[in-house]
């Protein structure tokens, strides 16, 4: 069963933790600076599956320290913007797989930059935009024979 790190415990990383552990498929480890906000999360969702954990995603040390404790495949950043340089930089230097929701221009060069020398997958702006956007209209898109264009607006 892979191991996933999911950053941030507010409403959206909460949300994914749940319903990764729900899927039975993946041990989660929902990590948070306020230990104690990760750890009402896993109280209220009550699951064997998921973990609490503090760090301080802006600070490498802090992050790689966690990173090293257990065996993640993954992480998926749920943190505000400014704090994915430093998480895409140690999961591309320790060889986890990244996942952000950020739609900020500069923290996606930052990150592809990082992409052409690592072997995993570094993938930003999985969010709203263009994130779940670009999955919306790849699904009406199939429905057709043909697609002239498509215009998508949040």
């Amino acid at each position: 069963m892979q191991q996933i790190l999911v950053l941030g415990a507010g409403k959206i990383g909460s949300l994914i933790a749940c319903l990764l552990a729900q899927s039975n498929a993946y041990r989660v480890c929902l990590a948070d600076l306020e230990l104690l906000e990760a750890e009402k999360v896993r109280d209220k969702i009550n699951l064997t599956g998921i973990t609490a954990a503090q760090v301080d995603a802006n600070q490498a040390s802090s992050l790689e320290a966690l990173i090293k404790q257990q065996q993640f495949t993954a992480v998926i950043s749920c943190l505000p913007y400014f704090c994915n340089p430093t998480v895409a930089t140690v999961a591309s230097r320790t060889g986890l797989h990244y996942f952000d929701l950020t739609e900020d221009i500069r923290v996606t060069e930052h990150t592809r930059a990082l992409s052409d020398t690592t072997a995993t997958a570094l993938v930003p702006q999985c969010g709203l935009a263009p994130g779940f956007i670009g999955i919306v209209a790849h699904h009406l898109m199939s429905q057709f024979e043909s697609v002239d264009s498509v215009k998508m607006r949040v």
